[in-house]
């Protein structure tokens, strides 16, 4: 009779016990259930973030919407349209800038070009009739000014044929040529022709060609008499 309060008493424990662990877990199951769609909601945008940044980081900044389930996330969402927007614009001003800098660089290349032949046309002429003068009966002193006024002629010749050259480069239409050249002629026409702007500065200008060195030589003949002129 004493054990049957006991066992009563325990009975009801054991019950009470249940009843709190069912709730526990019910509790916790359903906490579990809250914080799995807590955290679908949070991942949701945060994998949003993710694709515009790869989208971003690939060069393609165009504007997509995206949905958010917060504040913060619409707040953030806005402010990579409004960055993607923004981004888009200066690259299309950028590149209307390109457009038109390609452009004036056709222009001045092209500018260039015409003015060069137009003023070697008549350059040619005034060196053809200096050349026609020397072969006349001229004093030493009438023949030494034919012949000083006719090198600057042909000195003013090849910077007419730089700048062409240099517009040549600009629009990608230089042309190197490959051809056997006499190196000692093509170095000796150049101090003659510099030889008198040389005296006037107090230069003596030397040349030092090695024996033995090879007579002919295979390039553009043209080219190095601008780099050894130059």
């Amino acid at each position: 009779s004493v054990r049957h309060p006991e066992q009563h008493y325990l009975a009801s424990f054991y019950q009470l016990i249940t009843k709190e662990l069912i709730v526990l877990c019910c509790l916790f199951s359903l906490i579990l259930f809250l914080l799995g769609r807590f955290i679908k909601r949070i991942n949701r945008p945060l994998n949003e973030m993710v694709d515009i940044c790869q989208q971003f980081s690939t060069g393609d900044f165009q504007r997509r919407d995206y949905q958010a389930n917060f504040k913060e996330f619409e707040q953030l969402f806005a402010s990579f349209a409004h960055m993607s927007v923004t981004i888009q614009n200066q690259i299309q001003g950028l590149e209307t800038e390109k457009a038109r800098a390609e452009a004036s660089e056709r222009h001045k290349a092209q500018f260039l070009a015409n003015m060069s032949h137009e003023i070697r046309t008549p350059m040619n002429g005034v060196l053809g009739m200096m050349q026609l003068m020397l072969n006349d009966n001229l004093s030493d002193k009438q023949r030494d000014r034919v012949e000083k006024a006719f090198a600057s002629g042909q000195h003013l010749l090849t910077i007419l044929n730089d700048i062409l050259d240099f517009s040549k480069i600009e629009v990608g239409k230089i042309e190197i040529e490959q051809v056997d050249f006499d190196l000692n002629t093509l170095v000796n026409d150049v101090v003659d022709h510099t030889a008198s702007i040389a005296t006037k500065k107090d230069i003596h200008l030397l040349v030092d060609y090695p024996a033995g060195i090879s007579q002919w030589w295979q390039g553009d003949p043209t080219r190095i008499k601008q780099i050894v002129t130059n």
